[in-house]
């Protein structure tokens, strides 16, 4: 692989990994906004929303990364068969 072909996979691969940070911390954000302050006596719906909705969300955003993380690495001539 020449210099010129490692630097744009790299390249890619970095954005990959920055859009990956950026939408990680939106996630964040968004499900920490859906919990509210523990004012009422009862268990608050945005908790439970955010304690099940943040880690499916992780998964599949980690499975989404890999698949095109795979595919960065098919256009340079880096895969397994």
């Amino acid at each position: 692989m020449s210099d010129i072909e490692q630097t744009g996979r790299w390249r890619a691969t970095a954005r990959l990994a920055l859009a990956m940070v950026v939408t990680l911390a939106i996630l964040v954000v968004f499900f920490v906004s859906l919990v509210e302050a523990p004012d009422q006596p009862d268990y608050p719906l945005g908790l439970v929303v955010a304690a099940t909705g943040l880690p499916l969300a992780i998964t599949l955003l980690v499975f989404w990364f890999a698949g095109r993380q795979e595919r960065i690495d098919q256009r340079h001539g880096l895969y397994e068969d």
